[in-house]
């Protein structure tokens, strides 16, 4: 049998001898094989898709250690950070009893500098009742100074 010029767009079905075939036309050929290649093109891509989904959660795995990482090396520094600051705060307290103990130590020799010199003026000079003022003054402006 020979079929020729299908008039709808359906496939046949033609029973012969009790065998049963599907016929297709030319149009209808064509675009049942552009439809097969597309669907095989398809399921290559999922297919690619699918390792690049593979890949994308191992690099989002990798970012996470490496952000996690990160994160613990950032405390370490801060803590780090936070006892240098404590040792630096220590080394300037340590400093500044240095400092202070270093002005009284001036201002005891400079003291003892003054009641020398007043004690050799009015040795030298017997006018002991100046020479214990100008004392009196110049030990009190050394003790009560900051400086």
């Amino acid at each position: 049998m020979i079929v020729c010029g299908q008039e709808i767009e359906l496939p046949k079905r033609i029973i012969l001898k009790g065998d049963s075939g599907v016929f297709f036309t030319k149009k209808q050929e064509k675009v049942l094989i552009y439809k097969l290649n597309t669907i095989k093109k398809l399921e290559n891509q999922i297919d690619s898709l699918e390792i690049l989904n593979e890949k994308c959660q191992v690099d989002l795995m990798t970012s996470e250690i490496t952000n996690e990482i990160s994160q613990k090396r950032k405390d370490e520094l801060y803590q780090v950070s936070n006892s240098q600051d404590s040792i630096i705060k220590g080394q300037e307290s340590i400093i500044d009893l240095q400092n202070e103990k270093i002005r009284k130590w001036k201002k005891g020799t400079l003291c003892t500098g003054v009641v020398a010199v007043g004690c050799i003026f009015a040795g030298v000079t017997g006018a002991w009742l100046p020479a214990v003022a100008v004392i009196a003054v110049t030990e009190a402006a050394i003790i009560f100074t900051k400086k």
